[in-house]
């Protein structure tokens, strides 16, 4: 036992920037270490329409750095209807006011984790939501699951129905609040200060999974620690190095491009904020989206809002989904504006599709 505990204090992850950054940025990103999934198999049923899922060593080691800078939201809110019908249910147990994203995941690798005695993904996410951040500090979260893109499966029959993934790559982790993970041995929890030192970076940037789009985050004494978005148009300093782990510096390169100005549209949401029944009818929330859409379709926050889209039809919808989006529709329009592109940005992951 003794051996163990010592094996557990003496491992560390694989992010040399951390000891580059300044405590007061990692206490501001409010930063979490996940163990996301790992070599083995899931603990689904094993029947033809409940395969297994095995991941091999190989599969884990390939597709560990490809959950760099995925988006993070709460029981696969982004992609499952379900979830996104019981918002209030959230709300009243949890206190969460949104599902998604609430957060993004830094950076990840792939390491020997003694806690899962084997090869995982492990991964450091900074949490955007103060709330959700309590919760992980709580120990409320079951584990995480990832969001799997993979090329094939090879599936085989022995005393149950197993299927090896192959070209995997990761969209998105959610974290799980109901249900269990279907790796049950992952994990959510408050970065470890032993894993900083006293460093003195202010600003890391970190692409996502949207085509020419990252999230900077930085800290000043005057402002505290702040998150805005860059978009295609900024370039790599060529007197700055790429760290360890590919996160780079950036500037723009000029101001001949517009910003995005949504002052207005923002404005607009005021007159939104008068329905009080649980449910409202669909087609309110989808006008609302639309104008959304039309509002960015020059700007790089049209991404973004295209998250939001329902993936099944409804005829009604619960009343806090609807606020969800109107308040984060204020945030997001609001605080970052990215400068505007010259046509549509190709679509990523963001649905985690």
């Amino acid at each position: 036992m003794g051996g163990e505990l010592k094996m557990l204090e003496s491992r560390a992850l694989s992010f040399s920037w951390l000891n580059e950054i300044s405590s007061e940025l990692a206490e501001g990103m409010m930063l979490a270490e996940l163990v996301a999934i790992y070599e083995g198999e899931s603990r689904h049923s094993g029947t033809p329409s409940e395969p297994k899922i095995r991941m091999t060593r190989e599969e884990i080691t390939r597709s560990a750095r490809t959950l760099r800078g995925a988006l993070i939201d709460i029981d696969h809110a982004l992609v499952d209807p379900r979830t996104q019908l019981r918002a209030d249910y959230y709300y009243e147990k949890y206190g969460l006011r949104t599902l998604g994203p609430v957060g993004q995941v830094i950076d990840a690798e792939a390491e020997e984790n003694p806690e899962v005695a084997g090869l995982a993904v492990e991964a450091i996410a900074s949490i955007w939501d103060a709330t959700v951040y309590k919760l992980v500090q709580e120990g409320v979260f079951k584990g995480c699951s990832v969001v799997q893109n993979y090329r094939l499966d090879r599936c085989v029959k022995d005393s149950s129905y197993v299927c090896d993934a192959v070209g995997v790559s990761y969209p998105m982790v959610s974290l799980i609040l109901e249900g269990e993970p279907a790796f049950p041995k992952t994990i959510v929890r408050p970065l470890g200060r032993d894993r900083l030192s006293n460093g003195k970076r202010n600003e890391i940037t970190v692409p996502t999974r949207i085509t020419g789009l990252s999230v900077q985050y930085s800290y000043s004494s005057c402002s505290g620690v702040s998150r805005k978005l860059l978009h295609e148009y900024y370039r790599i300093d060529a007197c700055q190095n790429a760290g360890p782990t590919g996160i780079i510096e950036a500037s723009p390169v000029s101001e001949r491009h517009n910003k995005c100005d949504h002052s207005r549209f923002i404005e607009s949401l005021r007159s939104l904020e008068t329905y009080t029944s649980s449910m409202i009818p669909a087609q309110i929330y989808l006008n609302l989206l639309n104008s959304a859409l039309a509002e960015t379709s020059n700007c790089l926050h049209h991404e973004l809002v295209s998250a939001w889209e329902l993936p099944v039809t409804m005829s009604r919808l619960p009343s806090s989904r609807f606020y969800m989006f109107v308040s984060w529709l204020r945030e997001a329009l609001s605080s970052p504006r990215p400068p505007c592109s010259h046509g549509r940005l190709e679509r990523g992951d963001v649905n985690g599709g």
